[in-house]
């Protein structure tokens, strides 16, 4: 009966708890034997960023890996054709015309993307008192991790299509023949563009008319559209220049068991009240239940599942006075190397498809964490807390188990060691005792 009672008591105290202030292990507080206790939290992550002495948009990588293909599509003549039949046509004019003007460069844009990082993580951890300093917990995540991806676009274009082939070749050989090729050429300055008005005003100073100059700037779907320009592309490219956004389903992660050890201080109550300093040791195991794939998306961020691993943490929680505490913690966690299935990234392949994949060894970097909590009781119903967390991880290794050559990873991965620090505040209202 205690079991159930207590099971019952720590169930509706979830319930009616903020999240943060009891689905975390981030105390030392252990259970008094015989109860059991349900924690639930959701962690959703979104970035966009990459720091690293400096900040760089996530998608910077990706963009650098798709601009040849961008300057593939426009060809390496039809441009710099386009620039010298305007500045030939413009010497030829400059008596025809008042004040001529000598515009910049034709430029087919330079592309962006903009990427967005998505992380959801619920951890829902069951604990149990074993004895009046001995809990155990069983902790079981659900994930998904996915990518935002934004259109890919060129921004500051000054060509576009040239829709009007015949006729704008047809009206230049009037003014020259040996103008008739820049009329008919495959793009054209852009109506309103300083070069787009320039020439417009001198063909109408000499014939009377005007040409049909492209309306707009050019796009990725105006390149892919065009005749033969898809051709230079594999269907491997053209996807990347049409990726759209991705993410997995919910997955199980990695579950973890361990065991949390009050070393000093009073035993805890049914309230839990910190009538003394105390210390607790906790340990836990890494199952590798998570999935080890990561072919699904283009752009998926790799999840780090998979693996056996351990750690071990040391809390600790002082009263400083009559509403003040403060805890803190101390802590490190480390994987052992699994084989992995990803897609087979290469110098020559960045865009590899879904099929491509292959088996490499993964060898994650340790984890050291630490925390400052300090707590204050406005009233014995209402709480605040400030946090802040460190946490350090090492660098991630791959080494191949194939013979496909050395491990590439995808445009947006880091394999690189980080480190994180983490500020926050947060309050609890709650009316019951426990």
């Amino acid at each position: 009966m205690k079991l159930a009672r207590g099971a019952a008591a720590a169930l509706l105290l979830c319930l009616a708890a903020p999240v943060s202030a009891r689905a975390q292990l981030t105390d030392a507080r252990v259970l008094p034997r015989g109860w059991a206790e349900l924690r639930a939290v959701g962690v959703y992550t979104q970035f966009d960023t990459r720091f690293d002495g400096g900040s760089e948009p996530l998608g910077a990588r990706f963009e650098a890996q798709l601009q040849p293909l961008v300057a593939r599509l426009v060809g390496e003549d039809d441009l710099p054709a386009l620039r010298t039949g305007v500045a030939a046509f413009f010497a030829a004019t400059a008596d025809s015309v008042d004040t001529p003007l000598a515009p910049d460069s034709l430029a087919a844009g330079t592309l962006r993307t903009s990427l967005a990082g998505d992380v959801r993580y619920a951890p829902f951890t069951l604990s149990y008192g074993l004895t009046s300093r001995i809990t155990l917990d069983l902790t079981v995540p659900i994930q998904r991790r996915g990518t935002a991806v934004a259109p890919a676009a060129l921004y500051g274009g000054t060509v576009g299509i040239n829709g009007a082939a015949t006729r704008n070749a047809q009206l230049l050989a009037e003014i020259g023949a040996e103008f008739e090729a820049l009329g008919g050429a495959p793009f054209l300055p852009v109506t309103g563009s300083e070069v787009g008005v320039e020439l417009q005003r001198r063909v109408r100073a000499i014939t009377g008319d005007t040409l049909d100059l492209p309306e707009r700037p050019l796009t990725i779907a105006d390149l892919l559209a065009a005749q033969g320009r898809p051709d230079t592309l594999s269907a491997e490219e053209v996807a990347a220049l049409g990726i759209t956004s991705g993410r997995s389903g919910y997955q199980l992660g990695d579950v973890r068991v361990g065991a949390r050890v009050q070393l000093t201080g009073p035993p805890p109550g049914p309230g839990d009240t910190l009538r003394g300093a105390r210390t607790t040791l906790g340990v836990h195991a890494r199952l590798p239940t998570g999935a080890r794939s990561n072919t699904m998306f283009l752009l998926q961020l790799p999840p780090e599942a998979g693996h056996f691993g351990f750690g071990a943490d040391l809390f600790a929680e002082v009263p400083v006075s009559r509403r003040w505490r403060v805890g803190a913690s101390a802590g490190f966690e480390a994987l052992l190397p699994t084989e992995v299935r990803r897609r087979a990234f290469a110098e020559d392949r960045p865009f590899p498809g879904d099929t491509i994949g292959r088996e490499v060894r993964r060898e994650p970097g340790a984890r050291l964490m630490a925390t400052l909590t300090p707590r204050w009781a406005l009233t014995r119903e209402i709480s605040f807390a400030g946090h802040y967390a460190f946490e350090r991880v090492g660098a991630t290794t791959y080494s191949e188990s194939d013979s496909l050559g050395a491990v590439l990873v995808g445009p947006i991965e880091t394999t690189e060691a980080w480190t994180a620090h983490r500020v926050g505040l947060g309050g609890t209202y709650s009316t019951m005792d426990a």
